[in-house]
């Protein structure tokens, strides 16, 4: 029975990668024992690899998906004459990719050099820079009395160090928190600053890894602030005559929002919603951007009207979906007609607040009108004279698109309130 190695080469900044998954370090360390110590690739099967880590070959299949999406392996497919699945070769990557051009070197004896394709046994001479493999087979000599070299290569991404920092910083952090406010997981801020950080408007060209590693070592309150605080900061800074605003990582790591006049607002509440009111028609068309519910399958008589098309069927479509695609939509509908009250929840309050008043029978309340037609919404459950709707560009010429742009504008202000998302 052939012994398996006793070491296993991979790169330490993966190891705290807050990306990993599963088994994918128990991947990586099966590819890291199996790797050539001349190339660094090892011909591995799949099905060998579940064997050894007692798991299915799809958890070993996704392992490696996210391991070379992650930039710490490289995978060379090798297929079969006969069409049939083989196994690949993999790489682990310890710095960076070897130079273009640089050519595969040979392989070691033994089960890697099985099936190598031929393009991948020629050799050239390695450029200058990469290390040779061990000299021989012999004990390397005693160390020295001095201190072991820090494992700090210099080749080591740049964005890696800055996440691993980041990550080092927040731990810090999350530790000296009284318990109890240990309230954010890792993945729910990394969610929170790729949905922040587009919102930035030199975010093309800013260095993301720094604005990361400033968003990480904020604290939760910080981040909340800094997010709730953005258009203001950069509304001051054009009002100072500024034509370019500072990088998100400047605008994080120095706290700007701090150094604004204007006292940040009071946190809303719910509250009981007005019909027709800024609350009441924001918890409305939040409903509209929400998924519908199944419908059941219709009786005879509204078959017939769906079947007869045009406006029938419309007619019938849109009194189908006021009944059962958006139960919270019914349900507010329901109580307007019981005059009950219906209590908004905060964020309702919050979208709704530039929310501005329409009146019903002028041109605008009427492009909203056409625009529930179209899209066989359900209209109002009845017609007042004036009703709160989301505000439209006043620079747009054709009026039914600026109504439709601002409704799909409603659901762009959903996704993009990260202060006001429950992670």
């Amino acid at each position: 029975m052939t012994s398996q190695p006793r070491l296993s080469i991979i790169p330490g900044w993966v190891v705290t990668d807050i990306r990993l998954r599963g088994k994918d370090l128990a991947v990586l360390c099966v590819l890291g024992r199996n790797a050539s110590t001349k190339s660094g690739w090892c011909c591995r099967s799949q099905v060998k690899m579940a064997a050894e880590l007692s798991c299915a070959r799809s958890t070993v299949q996704a392992s490696l998906d996210r391991l070379i999406d992650i930039g710490v392996v490289e995978r060379h497919v090798q297929e079969s004459a006969s069409g049939r699945d083989s196994a690949h070769f993999y790489r682990v990557i310890y710095d960076r990719e070897p130079p273009s051009g640089y050519a595969f070197d040979a392989w070691d004896d033994g089960e890697n050099e099985e099936n190598i394709p031929a393009d991948m046994t020629e050799s050239v001479t390695p450029p200058a820079g990469i290390p040779a493999p061990p000299a021989g087979l012999g004990s390397a000599p005693p160390a020295g009395l001095g201190s072991a070299p820090i494992n700090a290569s210099p080749f080591t991404p740049p964005d890696k160090r800055f996440e691993r920092e980041a990550r080092e910083s927040f731990e810090k952090a999350e530790g000296d928190q009284p318990t109890g406010q240990q309230t954010e997981s890792r993945d729910a801020i990394e969610r929170g600053f790729r949905r922040w950080y587009p919102t930035w408007p030199s975010y093309v060209s800013d260095s993301e890894p720094d604005a990361r590693k400033a968003w990480f070592e904020l604290t939760t309150d910080e981040r909340l602030a800094a997010a709730d605080r953005r258009q203001a900061y950069l509304d001051a800074t054009k009002a100072n005559g500024r034509t370019k605003s500072c990088s998100a990582a400047v605008y994080l790591r120095e706290r700007r929002w701090t150094k604004l006049a204007i006292r940040a607002p009071e946190p809303v509440k719910a509250e009981i919603a007005a019909p027709m009111g800024k609350a009441w028609m924001a918890t409305r068309f939040a409903a509209f951007h929400s998924p519908k519910c199944a419908m059941p399958k219709p009786v005879i008589g509204v078959q017939m009207d769906l079947d007869a098309g045009g406006e029938r069927a419309e007619n019938a479509q849109i009194a189908r979906n006021e009944l059962y695609a958006w139960p919270k939509l019914h349900q507010m509908n329901e109580k307007v007609r019981t005059r009950d009250p219906w209590r908004a929840p905060a964020d309702m309050v919050a979208l709704g607040q530039e929310f501005v008043s329409i009146e019903i029978a002028g041109v605008v309340g009427q492009a909203w009108k056409r625009l529930h037609r179209r899209m066989l919404l359900p209209w109002l459950p009845f017609e007042p004279k004036y009703a709160y709707f989301p505000p439209i560009d006043p620079n747009e010429q054709d009026l039914d698109k600026a109504v439709a742009k601002a409704f799909w504008g409603v659901k762009e202000r959903i996704e993009g309130h990260v202060y006001a998302a429950a992670e």
